[in-house]
């Protein structure tokens, strides 16, 4: 008998601004343009007068 196994995984969508170092983030079971979309909007909300720098690995 063999056993399946199934992987699942948990994305995090993390932002740490210079001027304050408040760390923002946002787990998720998927990652997709919408969700990503959801995350930035958030973010910009948070961070009005902030720059933004946004790096994906």
């Amino acid at each position: 008998m063999t056993a399946a196994v199934i992987h699942r995984y948990n994305y995090t969508y993390a932002t740490i601004p210079i001027s304050n170092f408040v760390f923002d983030t946002l787990v998720l079971l998927q990652i997709n343009n919408e969700y990503m979309q959801r995350f930035l909007d958030e973010v910009s909300k948070q961070h009005l007068k902030d720059r933004i720098v946004k790096i994906l690995d």
